[in-house]
């Protein structure tokens, strides 16, 4: 899967992101959905695969 960010990820709010990575590396596994590029930037830097939902 390809995921191609809508804006520039440069302009995520950095507390927002850090706030979800430690959610991420203490466990927590929230779901990212397409706008949710906070998220997915914070599963990025733990190195954790994301939990995606799909559309089908």
């Amino acid at each position: 899967m390809v995921i191609v960010p809508s804006q520039d990820p440069a302009c995520l709010d950095e507390t927002r992101v850090e706030a979800w990575r430690r959610a991420i590396d203490a466990g927590e596994r929230p779901a990212v959905v397409a706008l949710a590029w906070h998220k997915l930037e914070a599963y990025v830097r733990a190195q954790v695969p994301a939990r995606v939902i799909e559309k089908s």
